[in-house]
């Protein structure tokens, strides 16, 4: 007959020694590492959103100068507005004809509602 044996937990208490050395002090830099890592990620986000915003104010500002400058282009005529104009719009046409010459054309359109 065997006899079961008894298994007896005695509490444990893990004491947590102080880390020295090479170990010590590169989790030191890591956690700097990452504490500034969070700041650097934080100001991205943060200019992302500027972004956005700063991107959506040109695009209106585009739109207004578009009409704008067709609104100077009817009063003159397409072919007479000067290239000093031409820089900002998005209402440029950029064609390559048979030759291999480009040709820049400037088509205002009607704002679309």
């Amino acid at each position: 007959m065997t006899k079961a044996s008894k298994i007896i937990q005695f509490p444990t208490n893990v004491i947590a020694f102080p880390k020295r050395g090479p170990i010590a002090k590169i989790e030191k830099q890591l956690e700097a590492m990452q504490d500034l890592m969070k700041i650097q990620y934080r100001h991205i986000v943060e200019m992302g959103k500027k972004l956005g915003l700063s991107e959506k104010e040109c695009r209106e500002t585009e739109k207004g100068y578009n009409s704008l400058l067709m609104q100077y282009s009817k009063r003159i005529g397409p072919q007479n507005v000067s290239l000093k104009y031409l820089d900002w719009t998005t209402d440029l046409v950029f064609n390559i004809d048979d030759e291999g010459t480009l040709k820049i054309q400037y088509t205002p359109e009607e704002p679309k509602l």
